[in-house]
Protein backbone atom coordinates (compact mmCIF):
# COMPACT_ATOMS: atom_id res chain seq x y z
CA UNK A 1 0.00 0.00 0.00
CA UNK A 2 1.00 3.58 -0.59
CA UNK A 3 1.28 5.81 2.48
CA UNK A 4 2.07 9.47 2.14
CA UNK A 5 3.50 11.64 4.85
CA UNK A 6 2.68 15.35 4.80
CA UNK A 7 5.21 18.08 4.12
CA UNK A 8 7.69 18.50 6.96
CA UNK A 9 9.84 21.51 7.74
CA UNK A 10 12.67 22.42 10.08
CA UNK A 11 13.84 25.87 10.98
CA UNK A 12 17.05 26.69 12.77
CA UNK A 13 16.52 29.70 15.00
CA UNK A 14 20.00 30.97 15.67
CA UNK A 15 21.16 33.63 18.15
CA UNK A 16 20.08 37.16 17.29
CA UNK A 17 23.34 38.02 15.49
CA UNK A 18 22.53 35.21 13.05
CA UNK A 19 19.63 34.79 10.61
CA UNK A 20 17.38 31.78 10.28
CA UNK A 21 17.50 29.03 7.70
CA UNK A 22 14.91 26.39 6.91
CA UNK A 23 14.55 22.97 5.30
CA UNK A 24 11.31 21.66 3.75
CA UNK A 25 10.77 18.11 2.49
CA UNK A 26 7.93 16.01 1.13
CA UNK A 27 8.09 12.36 2.22
CA UNK A 28 6.32 9.28 0.87
CA UNK A 29 6.38 5.52 1.49
CA UNK A 30 5.47 3.54 -1.62
CA UNK A 31 5.37 -0.22 -1.05
CA UNK A 32 8.26 -0.06 1.40
CA UNK A 33 10.37 2.33 -0.68
CA UNK A 34 10.79 5.63 1.17
CA UNK A 35 11.17 8.69 -1.04
CA UNK A 36 12.02 12.27 -0.03
CA UNK A 37 12.48 15.49 -1.98
CA UNK A 38 12.92 19.04 -0.84
CA UNK A 39 15.18 22.00 -0.19
CA UNK A 40 17.87 22.56 2.46
CA UNK A 41 19.35 25.65 4.10
CA UNK A 42 17.03 28.18 2.52
CA UNK A 43 17.55 31.62 4.02
CA UNK A 44 19.78 34.64 4.02
CA UNK A 45 23.42 35.04 4.92
CA UNK A 46 24.37 34.42 8.51
CA UNK A 47 26.89 36.32 10.59
CA UNK A 48 29.29 34.78 13.04
CA UNK A 49 29.80 36.25 16.50
CA UNK A 50 32.98 37.84 15.06
CA UNK A 51 30.89 39.62 12.38
CA UNK A 52 31.90 37.70 9.25
CA UNK A 53 29.07 36.80 6.83
CA UNK A 54 28.56 33.52 5.02
CA UNK A 55 25.85 31.63 3.21
CA UNK A 56 24.90 28.11 4.19
CA UNK A 57 25.04 25.73 1.19
CA UNK A 58 21.41 25.83 -0.04
CA UNK A 59 20.41 22.85 -2.16
CA UNK A 60 17.62 20.94 -3.85
CA UNK A 61 17.68 17.36 -2.57
CA UNK A 62 16.14 13.98 -3.33
CA UNK A 63 16.63 10.58 -1.75
CA UNK A 64 15.37 7.02 -1.63
CA UNK A 65 15.73 4.19 0.92
CA UNK A 66 14.67 0.54 1.07
CA UNK A 67 14.85 -2.10 3.81
CA UNK A 68 16.09 -5.31 2.15
CA UNK A 69 16.04 -7.49 5.25
CA UNK A 70 13.24 -6.93 7.72
CA UNK A 71 12.99 -9.64 10.37
CA UNK A 72 12.34 -9.29 14.08
CA UNK A 73 16.06 -9.56 14.86
CA UNK A 74 17.79 -8.10 11.79
CA UNK A 75 17.25 -5.14 9.47
CA UNK A 76 19.44 -4.16 6.54
CA UNK A 77 18.57 -0.89 4.86
CA UNK A 78 20.22 0.92 1.96
CA UNK A 79 19.72 4.45 0.77
CA UNK A 80 20.93 7.01 -1.73
CA UNK A 81 20.46 10.75 -2.09
CA UNK A 82 21.63 13.62 -4.24
CA UNK A 83 21.99 17.35 -3.73
CA UNK A 84 22.29 20.09 -6.34
CA UNK A 85 23.66 23.20 -4.69
CA UNK A 86 22.17 26.56 -5.63
CA UNK A 87 25.62 28.20 -5.90
CA UNK A 88 26.97 25.39 -8.10
CA UNK A 89 28.21 21.89 -7.49
CA UNK A 90 26.49 18.64 -6.65
CA UNK A 91 26.92 15.63 -4.40
CA UNK A 92 25.54 12.10 -4.22
CA UNK A 93 25.59 9.70 -1.27
CA UNK A 94 25.00 6.00 -0.74
CA UNK A 95 24.84 4.17 2.54
CA UNK A 96 23.82 0.97 4.29
CA UNK A 97 22.71 0.30 7.86
CA UNK A 98 22.54 -2.98 9.75
CA UNK A 99 20.29 -3.12 12.81
CA UNK A 100 20.18 -5.84 15.45
CA UNK A 101 16.83 -5.96 17.27
CA UNK A 102 16.37 -2.26 16.51
CA UNK A 103 18.75 -1.59 19.40
CA UNK A 104 22.30 -1.74 17.93
CA UNK A 105 23.27 -0.24 14.58
CA UNK A 106 26.30 -0.32 12.27
CA UNK A 107 26.55 2.04 9.29
CA UNK A 108 28.76 2.61 6.23
CA UNK A 109 28.46 5.39 3.70
CA UNK A 110 30.13 7.28 0.90
CA UNK A 111 29.54 10.84 -0.31
CA UNK A 112 30.82 11.86 -3.74
CA UNK A 113 31.11 15.61 -4.30
CA UNK A 114 31.90 17.60 -7.42
CA UNK A 115 34.75 20.11 -7.34
CA UNK A 116 32.30 22.99 -6.74
CA UNK A 117 30.41 21.27 -3.88
CA UNK A 118 30.86 22.90 -0.45
CA UNK A 119 31.97 19.62 1.19
CA UNK A 120 34.55 17.31 -0.44
CA UNK A 121 34.07 13.57 -1.06
CA UNK A 122 34.36 11.28 1.96
CA UNK A 123 33.53 7.86 3.37
CA UNK A 124 31.98 7.39 6.81
CA UNK A 125 31.52 4.65 9.39
CA UNK A 126 29.19 4.76 12.34
CA UNK A 127 27.52 2.95 15.19
CA UNK A 128 24.42 3.60 17.21
CA UNK A 129 22.42 2.29 20.14
CA UNK A 130 18.79 2.71 21.08
CA UNK A 131 17.49 2.17 24.60
CA UNK A 132 13.73 2.74 24.79
CA UNK A 133 13.23 6.22 23.30
CA UNK A 134 16.86 7.39 23.62
CA UNK A 135 19.24 6.96 20.69
CA UNK A 136 23.02 7.45 20.85
CA UNK A 137 24.96 7.70 17.58
CA UNK A 138 28.61 8.14 16.66
CA UNK A 139 30.39 8.42 13.31
CA UNK A 140 33.86 8.97 11.89
CA UNK A 141 34.56 10.68 8.56
CA UNK A 142 37.33 9.44 6.26
CA UNK A 143 38.01 12.14 3.62
CA UNK A 144 39.59 11.25 0.28
CA UNK A 145 42.13 14.09 0.34
CA UNK A 146 43.57 16.56 2.80
CA UNK A 147 40.47 18.22 4.13
CA UNK A 148 39.13 20.12 7.13
CA UNK A 149 37.05 16.95 7.68
CA UNK A 150 40.17 14.91 8.45
CA UNK A 151 39.87 13.16 11.84
CA UNK A 152 36.25 14.29 12.29
CA UNK A 153 34.34 12.37 14.92
CA UNK A 154 30.66 13.13 15.49
CA UNK A 155 28.40 12.00 18.33
CA UNK A 156 24.76 12.67 19.01
CA UNK A 157 21.93 11.84 21.37
CA UNK A 158 18.30 11.89 20.30
CA UNK A 159 14.92 11.27 21.86
CA UNK A 160 12.18 9.59 19.82
CA UNK A 161 8.57 10.52 20.54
Amino acid sequence: PTRQTPLTARSQHLPKHLRSTADAFALADVSGIRIAAGVRNIGGKIKSSEGSSLSLPASVSAGVAYRFVNTEQHHIEAGADADIFIDGGASASVGVEYSYRNAAFARLGYNYASDKAPVPSFASVGIGFRIRSVRIDASYILPEKESPQKNTFSAGVGIWF
